[in-house]
């Protein structure tokens, strides 16, 4: 008895339709910019669809996925741990979280992995998605437009000088 990682997707927004049960994935998530570094990403979530692989049990079995963040010249972070229950009446299962930000250190490919383990069973690597990282660069114009922009609403234009 194991699970099976049939998709894993990066996001901006998971929603569930408490009616139907059906999931809505909002902006796929495969690319982000920045002007400056450390910087925040608004809004980011991932949603996979698990299937168990061999004979389904005869009562529930707990679960736990681990999404984990691989970052360029850091140690692997866990982002969260959630757990549940796996009826013993299906082969398919979803796990999804949504986020207010996502952490952008510097520009870099970002390598999310969704672990998972039944039981107390061990944690099993499971399924990776990217997110490429890359500085924004604006035309003269552009930055010009935006430091107006933000002095209109009362922001400081700190960190746009090129």
């Amino acid at each position: 008895m194991t699970l099976s990682c049939d998709w894993f997707v990066l996001a901006g927004q998971v929603i569930c339709d408490r009616l139907t049960n059906q999931l809505t994935i909002l902006n796929v998530l495969d690319g982000v910019s920045a002007l400056t570094f450390p910087a925040q990403h608004p809004n980011f979530a991932f949603a996979a669809r698990y299937r168990w692989v061999g004979e389904l049990p005869t009562t529930p079995q707990p679960v736990a996925y681990r999404l984990v963040r691989e970052s360029e010249g850091r140690a692997p972070q866990t982002v969260c741990e959630l757990s549940g229950e796996w009826s013993n009446t299906s082969r398919i299962g979803r796990v999804y979280q949504n986020f207010k930000v996502l952490r952008l250190f510097q520009p870099e490919t970002i390598v999310f992995r969704l672990d998972h383990r039944v039981g107390e069973g061990p944690w099993e690597e499971g399924a990776r998605s990217t997110v490429e990282v890359k500085r924004l660069t604006l035309s003269d114009e552009e930055r010009g437009q935006l430091v107006a922009q933000m002095a209109e609403l009362g922001l400081t234009a700190e960190g746009l000088d090129g």
